[in-house]
Formats: C-alpha cells, structure tokens, sequence
C-alpha cells in the first residue's frame, strides 16, 4: 500500500490513511502479543525482559536489509538475507574461538559497514560499464535470433 511510501499521494487518491496506518499497528501489536506468548512458552517462564537480547539483532536485520526507520518501503527477502548473514556472521566468529565481545564487536562492524555502503553515492563506486557502440535496430536483434536456431 502507498501509505507508508507517500502518505501524501495515498490521501490526495482517496486513500484512508489514517486507517490503514492504525490498521498497521493493530495487526503488529497482535503480532508482537503472539510472539510473546510463544517466546514465553518456549523459556517456560514469562518475565519483561526474556526477549531483550533478540531485540538489536532483529533491528539490526532490518536495517540492514534496506528498510528505513522513517517508513516507506522495504524488502521482506532482504531483512531476510540479512538475517541469515548476521547469523553466518555470528557463527564463523564462534568458529574462529571469537570470544561474545568480540562477536558482537563483528557484528557491529557488519552493521555500519552495511548501512554506510548504502550512503555512498554510486558515482564514486568504480564501476565499469561496457561502452555502447551504437543502438541496435529490431531488425538486428531478429537476425540474431535467425542465426541461433540455425
């Protein structure tokens, strides 16, 4: 939905914002309820801070994957990746005889290179890019396919 992207254009286009945005938080409460219950019943005790220590690395995940905390759009394969990276991560450290501080200081280093590639103008980045020699015509491309199935 446009609602995160550009609130603006969603409501000039006869979109109920408001709606859906409380619509979004309604769903991600009961979400967020439901994860508890089974985070809950999974350490078989209930306390206030059982899921802090999920908490960065799920943020983390997030943020890495592209999506930005000022709403918009984002990409659930990518939070996704990401996730499975931070985790490789975390798990090559363990590998390597890292001790926790110095895993999570990996992974803190993961985390800003991520975010900091994503700030880089793509001028700057060294691209080498084929020079176009002239543009093909429709004709070109058919004499191409003619001369592949021959």
């Amino acid at each position: 939905m446009p609602v995160g992207a550009n609130p603006l254009a969603a409501q000039s286009s006869g979109v109920r914002v408001l709606r859906y945005q409380i619509g979004a938080y309604v769903v991600a409460a009961a979400c967020y309820a439901i994860a508890g219950v089974l985070l809950a019943g999974f350490v078989r005790y209930a306390s206030p801070t059982a899921g802090s220590d999920h908490l960065l690395p799920s943020i983390a995940a997030v943020v890495v994957g592209g999506t930005p905390f000022t709403g918009g759009r984002g990409s659930v394969v990518a939070s996704g990746a990401s996730a499975l990276f931070r985790a490789q991560l975390g798990q090559m450290a363990l590998a390597l005889g890292a001790g926790p501080a110095q895993q999570l200081l990996v992974q803190a280093v993961a985390i800003v290179a991520a975010t900091s590639v994503r700030r880089v103008p793509f001028k700057l980045l060294p691209l080498k890019r084929k020079p176009r020699t002239k543009e093909r015509s429709s004709k070109d491309n058919l004499s191409d396919a003619v001369n592949l199935m021959r």
